[in-house]
């Protein structure tokens, strides 16, 4: 579901568009409530543009983004798995960092190596990225 929306209604199923058209309503496969693919354009527009406002080296900015975009975007979305990695290449100097930063860094890199390997599994520079991300943090907690 890495093009999901959060259902609006129930909060617990995930929109997704009803066929291949551009103009296709999205549908929840849990309570069959449904959006227009201009309410879900428009919101996917409203966190590009909160994302892109969003400082780049501002961590803290970064974590209330992703809160806000769970409850929007399923776990898989392009959107917070970008606000993850822009997290990841800020949590840098390791012997200074608490803890609680470096599990999250290596949460997040896990979350990017799960669905790298639905999309396209095998080896690759992606992998390789943040299988290196992931290894000075594994080393230093």
């Amino acid at each position: 579901m890495s093009d999901a929306l959060v259902c609006t209604d129930c909060e617990e199923g995930r929109l997704m568009p009803f066929n291949m058209e551009s103009e296709a309503q999205w549908v929840c496969g849990t309570c069959y409530a449904n959006q227009t693919s201009d309410e879900v354009k428009l919101t996917i527009t409203l966190y590009w543009d909160l994302f892109e406002e969003t400082e780049k080296y501002d961590i803290q900015a970064l974590l209330e983004l992703l809160q806000k975009m769970s409850n929007v975007f399923d776990e898989n979305h392009y959107y917070p798995l970008e606000v993850k990695r822009r997290i990841i290449e800020n949590i840098v100097d390791y012997e200074d960092l608490a803890d609680v930063l470096l599990e999250k860094k290596v949460n997040f890199c896990r979350d990017h190596l799960k669905i790298q390997g639905i999309l396209a599994p095998g080896l690759s520079e992606y992998r390789a990225y943040f299988s290196n991300h992931i290894a000075g943090s594994l080393y230093w907690l």
